[in-house]
């Protein structure tokens, strides 16, 4: 039709011209557009199976670099051969991570006449939380070789090379830590952690609060002035237990 006015039936009447016009369009090109629109598809469908594919590889690499750090860690752990050689104590641990990899981690190091005993929690789960509990691990070990038998200090140095890490690796990670000395049945202790508990052979329970022994690692690169020392003492038939918020936060039904 031929429409020159410009009121509402004129209006109307485009309105209905530009209908038909893409109608006939769709009607004498819709096989071409559904051919357009199945390719297109395809195409997609490829693409995301492709992206599937390298997905599921990425995550078997992922799963075989997280399994190989959780074997690093349990593989660092004291041996039972070695805390049987401990005279005056006798000792058992046990972890079992509940993901792949956790930040738990404990030592029990005999350098000399000297006995440590360490037990910390990197905060949170994953690679980048047993990557620090490797570096404490090492940490640790390196400063009881070295002869340094201050244990304020012991801390102070492990805190300033776990910050100087973190900071590297920029994680927002930190760590309760604490480090405790045994020799001649008296027990030195320093670090902030969950509390230490005892069991005296008489059957009274004694909580050692550890809040005021130090300050979490790797938040700041001097805590000299957090760290205090604790003494107990321990008699024959004593159970103290050392453990990790793994313990206090499990739930079941």
């Amino acid at each position: 039709m031929k429409l020159s006015s410009k009121d509402e039936i004129g209006q109307l009447g485009r309105v209905f011209e530009t209908m038909a016009s893409d109608i006939r369009d769709y009607t004498v090109n819709l096989e071409a557009k559904v051919a357009e629109r199945t390719a297109e598809l395809t195409e997609a469908n490829e693409e995301i199976a492709r992206l599937n594919e390298q997905l599921r590889g990425e995550n078997l690499r992922l799963g075989a670099e997280l399994d190989v750090a959780r074997r690093l860690q349990m593989m660092i752990l004291p041996p039972d051969k070695e805390t049987r050689k401990i005279q005056d104590l006798d000792i058992a641990s046990y972890m079992r991570p509940t993901d792949e990899v956790g930040g738990d981690y404990y030592d029990i190091l005999k350098v000399g006449d000297a006995l440590f005993i360490c037990i910390g929690d990197v905060a949170g789960h994953g690679l980048p939380s047993g990557v620090i509990m490797l570096m404490a691990q090492t940490a640790m070990l390196t400063l009881s070789k070295t002869g340094e038998r201050n244990m304020g200090n012991m801390l102070s140095i492990l805190n300033k090379v776990l910050y100087n890490n973190i900071q590297r690796i920029r994680e927002d990670k930190n760590m309760t830590m604490a480090i405790l000395q045994y020799k001649n049945q008296e027990v030195s202790m320093v670090g902030q952690h969950e509390s230490v508990l005892l069991c005296r052979n008489d059957g009274r329970i004694e909580s050692v609060d550890t809040m005021d022994l130090g300050f979490p690692i790797g938040l700041q690169e001097d805590i000299e002035g957090f760290i205090m020392t604790s003494q107990l003492r321990l008699e024959p038939g004593d159970v103290m237990l050392l453990y990790t918020d793994g313990i206090t936060e499990s739930v079941n039904m």
